[in-house]
């Protein structure tokens, strides 16, 4: 089981530095990465503009092709049960959703869908941007998300690695639960 952080520990350790015990290695460091970069509090992901998703979508365009019809069984699999998938770039870019609606419109709210920007550099400490900063799967399980306004939600993040010929192709498979 993954110990609980809260928003109040992310803010008691941006205001004073006091590092709570519940808060595993990898997160305190991505905590360390997202204060040094300035970040220390933001409402939701920031968004892509148009012109820019379709250059990412292009670049990871194996990617997505690879991934096409899993991401139609998962889309299948998770209707109705809270859960959605989100397929993004090695640069945390959200690519393609799949899931359940209702928990797909929640994600909206936080830019938690196509186009959003979830790499460490953008948003700070999130599962997406922390498991591709540290090229392996990461759980994070936040009582309160950390960004300002977001309801409680379980986190879980899966980075794949995998070699290709010229390329080596990084991704991350996203699910977010609400907590019951």
């Amino acid at each position: 089981m993954v110990a609980s952080i809260t928003k109040r520990d992310w803010e008691e350790y941006m205001a004073i530095g006091r590092v709570p015990l519940s808060v595993r290695e990898p997160v305190l460091q991505s905590w360390q990465r997202s204060a040094s970069s300035g970040i220390t509090s933001l409402k939701s992901a920031p968004k892509l503009g148009e012109s820019e998703l379709v250059a990412h979508r292009q670049e990871a365009r194996r990617l997505r092709l690879g991934a096409r019809a899993a991401l139609q069984k998962a889309g299948y699999l998770l209707n109705h049960t809270g859960n959605m998938l989100l397929l993004c770039s090695n640069s945390g870019v959200v690519l393609d959703v799949a899931g359940d609606e209702v928990t797909q419109a929640r994600g909206r709210e936080n830019h938690l869908h196509v186009g959003g920007r979830w790499s460490e550099s953008s948003i700070g400490t999130n599962a997406i941007g922390t498991a591709i900063h540290l090229r392996r799967p990461i759980q994070v399980e936040q009582r309160r998300a950390l960004l300002r306004g977001n309801p409680p939600l379980e986190l879980c993040r899966h980075a794949d690695h995998r070699s290709r010929r010229r390329q080596t192709a990084r991704h991350c498979r996203y699910i977010l639960a609400e907590r019951r």
